[in-house]
């Protein structure tokens, strides 16, 4: 017999090479045809030249609408594009940045989903799950028909938080460290897929695991760290999105974004669009049904557990479904999470763990084994079409503000904010010799003959300062631009961005709680059994 250690790294091994042909679009084309893929090859670009600019961390792009810059990464997520920032070092290339992060965040997603199920299951059953997990209909929507680049990483995070949960109701020293790491990531990765997620964890944690009193003191504070450690991103995009037309643009988009039931689990009926990629797929349905009926007549020590995972599948099937509608316009979600169909990552994650309960629940190691093997066959089958096809013949042009909808667009901004112009321009007659023009830092000498308004081509936004003849001086916006007021004179001015109050406030608590998160890291490493699997 091989030892447990072997085994896993077997099926683990095993697991991966499983979920390889489901990249097969990702390698065999330059760059498929995904909603957002145009979109996010854009955003890494200018998340690069930001930091070669000097910007850090990044909050505005430097070179769209004519250089005039853009609030582009204040409210969006950030952290995918750190991990291509490391591909866009190694060879400047944005489309290989986009694919290297989808694919490995996606096998990741498998390996941290297979080595969390054996906290649970069986090697089988855990195979089992991982395949399931990887292989719905829902999980390509995300890596290829639109693309989603946040969400994508932070369903890789998922089963990591998972599995720190786990790793310290058992006393395992790693699963403070973990559970810090993936609460930073599934926040800097997808705020709304964490928002969605945690009453998921909450409920898990205190009706599954029941920790007693340590290990929910480890919990809290975990998750206290990993929020501190994302604060850089979290709160500048909480606070400071009232000065961009987000909330406004985005209230209604949910209306048109609901799920019929027959579409979310591909059953067969007429008018419903069976193809479609938002749809959690006829195996979640079958896995669903095979639970209650399980839930009913079989299981008894995990009745709980089981219940906990059909009761959030069908939170997720309703809100997902419109007839939730009454609370999408009666609550916060529209403001917070955006779109209904959202809640089928949860959906799938819930059935994938189900699924793994399901496998172990029978009693026989060789029909075990026969239906991990039509398991797998069933959902990579039904799933053929989604990744072997992005549902895209064109490539999605983005609109030029690389948002879909220019959320991000400051409340101020009017049609002139976004056209080409003269960097600088007087309401008089005047000298004007420019000195520096950098995206983030603008240095020029004024002669004016008498008093003036003076506007520089930036697109105001906080952060943005002047200064006259090296002192803080006031500052305007006319049609979105940044606009003073001069006499007549010389005068030496310098406008530059940095950080505001909040936004620095946020970067030191981020700061700070990294140095935490190594020293725990250093002490956590100096202890022996650590091991996860």
């Amino acid at each position: 017999m091989l030892r447990t250690g072997k085994q896993n790294f077997i099926f683990l091994i095993f697991g991966l090479l499983v979920l390889l042909p489901a990249l097969w679009l990702m390698v065999s084309s330059p760059l498929y045809h995904g909603y957002d893929v145009l979109y996010h090859v854009g955003r890494i670009e200018q998340f690069h030249k930001a930091i070669i600019q000097g910007q850090f961390p990044p909050r505005l792009a430097p070179t769209l609408f004519f250089n005039n810059t853009y609030p582009l990464f204040i409210v969006n997520y950030q952290l995918p594009y750190y991990f291509s920032e490391i591909f866009m070092i190694i060879n400047n290339n944005s489309v290989f940045a986009f694919k290297a992060v989808m694919a490995l965040s996606y096998l990741l997603s498998g390996v941290f989903a297979f080595i969390f199920f054996r906290k649970t299951g069986s090697n089988l059953a855990s195979l089992g799950g991982t395949i399931l997990w990887s292989y719905l209909p829902y999980r390509f929507n995300l890596l290829y028909f639109r693309s989603a680049f946040g969400e994508n990483l932070a369903m890789m995070f998922a089963p990591l938080m998972m599995l720190s949960l786990h790793l310290i109701s058992r006393k395992n020293r790693f699963g403070f460290l973990l559970l810090s790491i993936s609460t930073f990531g599934m926040i800097s990765s997808h705020t709304p897929l964490f928002i969605i997620f945690s009453p998921f964890f909450l409920t898990y944690i205190f009706l599954v695991l029941k920790p007693d009193k340590k290990s929910l003191f480890l919990i809290f504070w975990g998750t206290i760290l990993g929020i501190a450690m994302s604060s850089s991103q979290l709160w500048p995009s909480i606070i400071e999105k009232k000065y961009m037309k987000y909330n406004e643009v985005l209230k209604n988009v949910y209306e048109s974004q609901f799920v019929n039931f027959f579409q979310l689990f591909r059953l067969p009926k007429s008018g419903v669009n069976l193809g479609t990629y938002l749809q959690a797929g006829i195996v979640t349905f079958f896995v669903l049904a095979i639970g209650f009926l399980g839930l009913v007549f079989k299981f008894k020590k995990q009745k709980l557990t089981i219940f906990v995972l059909l009761f959030f599948s069908a939170i997720a099937t309703f809100l997902v479904s419109e007839q939730s509608l009454w609370l999408w316009k009666h609550t916060s979600l529209p403001q917070y999470i955006i779109y209904p169909w959202r809640f089928i990552s949860l959906l799938i994650f819930c059935v994938a763990i189900l699924g793994v309960y399901l496998l172990d629940s029978l009693n026989s190691s060789k029909l075990r084994l026969i239906v991990v093997i039509l398991f797998i066959f069933f959902s990579i089958f039904t799933s053929r079409h989604y990744f072997l096809n992005s549902g895209f013949k064109q490539p999605n042009q983005p609109n030029p503000s690389l948002t879909a909808y220019r959320e991000n667009d400051p409340i101020w901004a009017e049609d002139e904010t976004f056209k080409e112009g003269q960097l600088i321009s007087i309401d008089t007659t005047g000298k004007i010799s420019v000195i520096k023009d950098s995206p983030f830092d603008i240095s020029l000498n004024a002669e004016t003959n008498q008093e003036t308004d003076l506007t520089i081509r930036r697109i105001y936004f906080p952060g943005w300062k002047v200064e006259v003849d090296d002192k803080q001086y006031p500052m305007n916006f006319s049609q979105g631009f940044i606009r003073i007021r001069l006499k007549a004179g010389d005068w030496k001015i310098r406008t530059y961005f940095t950080e505001t109050p909040i936004r620095r406030i946020s970067n030191y608590l981020s700061l700070i709680s990294f140095g935490l998160l190594l020293i725990f890291s250093i002490r956590l490493f100096s202890f022996k059994n650590t091991t996860m699997i």
